[in-house]
């Protein structure tokens, strides 16, 4: 026997003796236990995100911050109109000029109408007062969204709708790198997930919870407040929205796979970035690296690290039988590694310095 074929042989002979070193940790496509089979790799942006719109809050509903206009008329002077823009103040609270404070937050605009008309014929300054009010502006939330989204940057909320939904929205949305976990920094000290301030001073003024959603208090709490949110998980759940006061910070979280890594036999070795939204198969991988350097070449290797640190896992396909059984073009994992091996016939050619033939490269990505 030539050099070079005894050099093959013993080739052989080592890469078959150090296999079985480690069958302990050897599978099949068919005998892959399910501990080790690839998980789904989940797009955040298919995902369905309404509820974290929160309920939904009538316009009318006069909160802490707001700017109302007030008209009053028909007081001592019959022909005399008094146009005022009030701001509610934290406490809920409006000054009228010759009245002082008067209670309006958590009303209606038509309730807070029949409270300032009732105040003044109290004050003795009109007698018969018709009132006017309008909300001229609502408070808004200043909230910076970060991260994995089309257009970071500190955006502006109505007060009575600054949720998460909304500041993903204005933020143009997810980015195609989004990731599903969403860190929310509150500098609150109403605790995880504060509820709405509107809702619950309707709600203390009697409003339904038909027409504004449960509210809940949480207490008292820290005065910055961190919560992670899995969206994944999130949008199974039932929601009432998260609530984000003025402040707010919002980070998406870049989706970071490991990627993956195609060796061997196959014209460009090397890593590649796990595609997100769609299955990567065996021949996949084989494709992107621009498929096989001999056509005769059949026996790969999946390489699945184990989330524990444990002993990955080896998984033996076969490349031809990939082609026509879809088991056998076993799924991968982001991190996975895959080795196109030699056979004895390519470890032929090898030894003889034949060209090389190739194929695979015309395998469809999914």
């Amino acid at each position: 026997m030539s050099n070079p074929l005894r050099a093959s042989f013993v080739v052989v002979s080592l890469v078959f003796s150090g296999a079985a070193g480690c069958a302990q940790n050897q599978y099949s496509a068919r005998s892959l236990p399910c501990e080790y089979q690839a998980a789904q790799v989940i797009n955040p942006q298919t995902l369905d995100l309404s509820g974290f719109a929160g309920p939904a809050v009538s316009s009318e509903f006069v909160a802490p911050g707001d700017v109302l206009d007030v008209s009053i008329a028909g007081g001592l002077n019959a022909e005399e109109v008094i146009e005022l823009s009030l701001r509610i103040e934290d406490s809920g609270a409006a000054v009228l000029p010759q009245i002082g404070p008067i209670h309006l937050a958590g009303m209606s605009t038509g309730e807070a109408e029949r409270n300032i008309a009732a105040a003044c014929i109290q004050s003795g300054i009109y007698l018969r007062p018709q009132v006017s009010v309008t909300e001229k502006r609502q408070r808004m939330n200043r909230i910076t969204v970060t991260g994995a989204v089309e257009e970071p940057g500190v955006k502006e909320l109505p007060r009575g709708s600054s949720y998460l939904l909304e500041a993903l929205v204005v933020a143009g949305g997810l980015a195609e790198d989004a990731g599903t976990t969403v860190e929310i920094r509150r500098p609150t000290g109403d605790g995880p997930s504060p509820a709405n301030p509107v809702l619950k001073l309707a709600s203390a003024n009697g409003a339904t919870a038909a027409n504004l959603g449960s509210v809940v208090d949480r207490g008292a709490g820290a005065l910055f407040h961190s919560v992670s949110l899995d969206l994944t998980q999130a949008v199974t759940q039932t929601s009432a929205g998260e609530y984000l006061p003025d402040g707010s910070v919002v980070t998406v979280q870049k989706l970071q796979l490991p990627p993956l890594q195609v060796i061997g036999l196959v014209k460009k070795p090397g890593e590649y970035d796990f595609p997100v939204g769609r299955p990567v198969r065996l021949l996949s991988a084989v494709a992107l690296a621009g498929g096989t350097t001999y056509n005769i070449a059949d026996r790969a290797m999946v390489i699945r690290p184990r989330d524990d640190g444990g002993a990955p896992a080896v998984i033996k396909v076969n490349l031809q039988k990939a082609k026509s059984d879809g088991q056998e073009n076993l799924l991968l994992a982001p991190g996975d590694i895959v080795s196109v091996e030699h056979n004895v016939a390519t470890l032929f050619f090898e030894a003889m310095g034949l060209a090389r033939v190739g194929v695979g490269a015309s395998v469809p990505l999914y």
